[in-house]
């Protein structure tokens, strides 16, 4: 699961939570927020590929870092990478403006920027000391 950095997941200086929240969302717990799906754009994909492919014929003037985000689900229609307590995230950003903003909700018992949810406890880490 995932999408552009711009739009999910990966904002800078602590701007705009609601990128971070969507890329939780979507990463996390498997689920895409109404607001990012349209009659186009179900969010839902058997796979990475398909998703990135609607995502350039509906949106053709936008950079792939501002791709709505995805989530890959089975036949079933759930999310096959849902994440779960005691797996591992690797944040390979070296950016640390980029990189700090998940890396506090992943890591932050008291986080409060957004309701997680859900909280799995994983092994995180990251390419270098964000904070």
């Amino acid at each position: 699961s995932g999408g552009g950095r711009m739009y999910v997941t990966m904002d800078r200086y602590e701007s705009d939570w609601g990128i971070v929240r969507r890329g939780w969302n979507a990463m996390v717990r498997g689920v895409i927020e109404p607001e990012d799906i349209t009659a186009e754009y179900p969010g839902y994909f058997p796979n990475a590929h398909a998703a990135i492919e609607l995502a350039r014929k509906i949106y053709p003037k936008k950079l792939d870092q501002f791709n709505p985000p995805f989530v890959v689900v089975g036949a079933d229609g759930k999310p096959v990478g849902k994440m779960v307590d005691g797996d591992a995230v690797i944040n390979w950003n070296f950016r640390g403006d980029r990189a700090i903003q998940i890396s506090k909700a992943f890591c932050h018992a008291n986080f409060n920027k957004f309701d997680r949810v859900e909280v799995p406890k994983v092994n995180y880490a990251g390419l270098m000391e964000y904070d």
